[in-house]
């Protein structure tokens, strides 16, 4: 597959993340965490190349680059919790939304998690 998807990019399922629901193109896939009523609770996407592929446009009141690992990864939120996050790691993109956001700590261990 393109976007050179592999199990180790999905984060461990909780109590709260219990059903998936996948997307794929032959340019790009994601994953949707459910909670078990199906309100989307994150969405992971990743595509060969290093554009934005979040499809998210809204206007953050924060925004900043952290240094993870090898990569840097912007965080963008609201009232100091992260509700998106891309990087390009290894040739592709990576993007995560989170419906409720998460806070800073808990954003940038989920991105420790996705390559």
């Amino acid at each position: 597959m393109l976007s050179g998807w592999t199990e180790s990019d999905e984060p461990e399922m909780t109590e709260e993340l219990k059903e998936i629901f996948e997307i794929a193109t032959e340019d790009l896939i994601g994953v949707t965490y459910t909670d078990k009523d199906g309100n989307a609770l994150m969405q992971i996407r990743k595509a060969a190349g290093e554009d934005d592929i979040s499809g998210d446009y809204n206007a953050y009141d924060s925004a900043e680059e952290i240094p993870v690992g090898s990569k840097t990864v912007t965080l963008k939120g609201n009232d100091q919790m992260v509700s998106l996050m891309i990087f390009t790691e290894d040739g592709y993109s990576y993007s995560v939304r989170m419906s409720e956001g998460l806070s800073r700590e808990d954003a940038l261990k989920l991105a420790e998690m996705i390559h």
